[in-house]
């Protein structure tokens, strides 16, 4: 059962860093697409039709598509005031609490994310605009997105249960125990 959590774990974290690959790509993207504009609108005074609503999808599927990663990184907002003050294996009992109650809010979300995926598809929803873009690609990111980001909460579920069980990677812990120490100037 260990090894096959392990294997898991390693192919949700992969499967993370192509989700952060994929919106490194589509920064660039975007930043091409941005220039662009602003040449044709304000030089050639010829602005797209286009771009503004693609730069839009864009940043849902950034949005969305790198929200495992950067979980996996440990950078979503957190207010540590006190979390900062408890031992590291408290922290490591609320992370696992707080992880579990957010893997249920991911099941909402993607549950109606995909009913809503399922409308505009069956419907043919179209963007209103010259474009015509099939809305249901757009709306598809979101729960591709919330399943990497709740794949990814087991892959942190597993590590901290692994370092409850004083089996987990207690150096990534100490390193981390430093920076917020650092940052809030206090000692472990």
């Amino acid at each position: 059962m260990k090894t096959f959590l392990k294997k898991l774990c390693r192919v949700i974290n992969r499967i993370s860093e192509i989700g952060e690959l994929l919106t490194e790509i589509m920064i660039v993207v975007l930043a091409l697409m941005i220039f662009y504009e602003v040449i044709a609108r304000y030089i050639f005074r010829n602005p797209s039709v286009y771009t503004v609503e693609i730069s839009e999808y864009i940043m849902i599927f950034i949005t969305f598509i790198s929200a495992g990663w950067v979980l996996q990184q440990d950078r979503h907002i957190n207010m540590t005031i006190l979390v900062d003050r408890l031992s590291s294996k408290a922290r490591s009992i609320l992370k696992v609490l707080t992880s579990s109650i957010t893997m249920a809010y991911c099941l909402v979300i993607i549950w109606k994310s995909v009913r809503t995926v399922l409308i505009a598809y069956n419907g043919d929803y179209h963007s209103a605009s010259a474009v015509n873009f099939p809305l249901w690609i757009v709306y598809f990111f979101i729960p591709l997105g919330i399943s990497i980001l709740f794949l990814q909460y087991i892959s942190v579920i597993y590590e901290e249960i692994l370092f409850l069980n004083g089996k987990g990677k207690i150096e990534s812990i100490k390193i981390q125990t430093l920076k917020n120490n650092q940052i809030s100037g206090s000692e472990d």
